[in-house]
């Protein structure tokens, strides 16, 4: 995580601090844009299998495409292979721990969202994907990659695997990025900075 300032690459337990001063572009490509506000620029999902009834984490890592890109909701699908959403999580923004409306343009927002699968989801593998919507009035941001609208304007994170026998497979859990690694060394405005190094789940 890199807000234009120097970092340690991890994501503090306290709330986030940024300089607002500090607008320098990210030199990197984004992933997805959502609506004119936000821009997803890392995303991760475990790159090993769960057993239902263990908890799924999701990091992403936000950038404002605009001052004050207000209060937004982002969300996590978790998706069979017949298109029904088996488990998700809805929530602020990095939980609330800095309000985005404080944000200036360019600027980072890593955030990680927890979700525990279903103690009695069948064995299979299973599509994650995200979004954003407006809680007002619970209207989602139009996602594209590029030219390409995404459908139902969710971006697809990856694959989660689950096990039949839930009573083993515990421990750490490593993280597979989609796009660039989190934990990748990167420049953020001519500071090289670590991103975002996985955590144990």
């Amino acid at each position: 995580f890199c807000g234009g300032n120097p970092c340690d690459g991890k994501i503090p337990a306290a709330p986030i601090e940024l300089n607002k001063d500090d607008v320098r572009p990210y030199e990197h490509d984004q992933l997805a844009l959502f609506g004119d506000d936000m821009a997803l620029v890392a995303a991760a999902a475990p790159d090993t299998a769960l057993h239902s009834g263990e908890t799924l984490t999701v990091s992403l890592i936000w950038q404002a495409q605009r001052n004050n890109p207000g209060a937004l909701t982002e969300f996590v699908h978790v998706i069979a292979e017949d298109g029904a959403v088996v488990a998700q999580i809805d929530g602020p923004l990095s939980d609330g721990r800095f309000p985005p409306q404080l944000l200036r343009r360019n600027q980072f927002m890593p955030s990680e969202k927890r979700l525990v699968l279903p103690a009695t989801l069948p064995a299979g593998r299973y599509r994650i994907r995200i979004g954003l919507y407006q809680p007002d009035t619970l209207l989602r941001l139009r996602a594209r990659t590029g030219a390409r609208q995404l459908v139902d304007d969710l971006y697809d994170v990856g694959t989660v695997t689950v096990l039949p026998d839930a009573t083993s497979g515990h421990g750490l859990r490593s993280l597979r990025v989609t796009g660039r690694r989190i934990g990748e060394p990167s420049r953020c405005g001519g500071i090289s900075a670590n991103v975002l190094e996985p955590v144990p789940v």
